[in-house]
């Protein structure tokens, strides 16, 4: 290959990673729990039926899992899931019963690598007395 074919080659490239920027990097770099529903030691006055988890970067569904721990044991949850909206939260649902306490969340997740994340969070289930 001649020397002009090269150099026009390595502009070629360089045109095209300036055009259209530099490959994506790994979403396990940036992998991180953003907010959740309920949210981190916040007091809800209705129980809640799911947990909702936004990541920064959208982890592997299949790899994440949700548990919830109350003052009588855990907490039934179902398989987590979610939609191919952009942005959408890993949602379980909760099929135990949630009564008045403090509850520990723990969750894990997994980038597309299967490179792992955890944490956990409480909040606080308080109904409204009735009057």
């Amino acid at each position: 290959m001649s020397s002009w074919v090269r150099r026009g080659m390595a502009v070629a490239g360089a045109a095209a990673i300036v055009a259209f920027g530099a490959p994506p990097v790994s979403s396990s770099m940036h992998l991180a729990l953003k907010r959740s529903e309920p949210g981190k030691d916040c007091v809800v006055m209705t129980a809640p039926t799911t947990i909702s988890l936004w990541y920064t970067a959208r982890p592997n569904v299949k790899l994440s899992k949700v548990t919830i721990m109350g003052a009588s044991g855990i907490i039934a949850t179902g398989t987590p899931t979610m939609t191919e909206e952009r942005g959408a939260p890993v949602v379980a649902p909760i099929t135990g019963k949630v009564i008045p306490g403090t509850y520990t969340v723990t969750w894990l997740a997994a980038s597309s690598d299967g490179h792992a994340i955890r944490g956990t969070f409480n909040f606080t289930y308080k109904p409204v007395a009735a009057k």
